[in-house]
């Protein structure tokens, strides 16, 4: 994960801050990708590598455009903060949609806790917007993937 100690002082640096987390996350959904075999599980982490490639096209266009386009409504969105509850494991070829949600959950609060702490260090006129922007778009794909898992794995007592 990239360094949070060390605030970008500009929009560029700020917005290729956050390019690296994302690039990062991607990563590790590819990885995961050549690791698991059932066709549910492939096209679930598919999907999530295809939205954080999404995610850090918008930031290149951003960067190469000199700001970012769209309007996020300032708000907090709680989660269920399921990555607490559920335990974080390495995928292998036998890992099913269950396990493989919840390695996604992980990724998604690995780059919402980024961005918070980001948000909470760097608060120049320049950056802080930006990293509240990226920060609730986070927090935004964390409960949309805590949901599903609610949906499919959790049922009501």
């Amino acid at each position: 994960m990239p360094r949070t100690d060390v605030c970008p002082v500009t929009f560029e640096g700020s917005i290729e801050a956050a390019i690296q987390m994302l690039d990062q996350i991607f990563i590790q959904y590819i990885d995961a990708l050549y690791q698991v075999e059932g066709k549910q599980e492939k096209s679930l982490l598919h999907s999530e590598g295809q939205a954080t490639l999404k995610r850090k096209h918008l930031l290149e266009l951003a960067l190469l455009e000199g700001r970012l386009g769209g309007q996020v409504a300032v708000k907090n969105i709680p989660t269920m903060n399921l990555d607490y509850a559920l335990q974080q494991h390495s995928l292998t070829a036998s890992s099913d949609a269950r396990q493989v949600i919840a390695f996604a959950i992980h990724l998604e609060k690995l780059a919402e806790q980024y961005f918070r702490q980001m948000c909470s260090n760097c608060v120049s006129p320049q950056t802080e917007p930006l990293f509240n922007r990226l920060h609730q778009e986070q927090q935004q794909r964390a409960l949309t993937l805590e949901d599903l898992y609610e949906q499919h794995f959790l049922t009501e007592n």
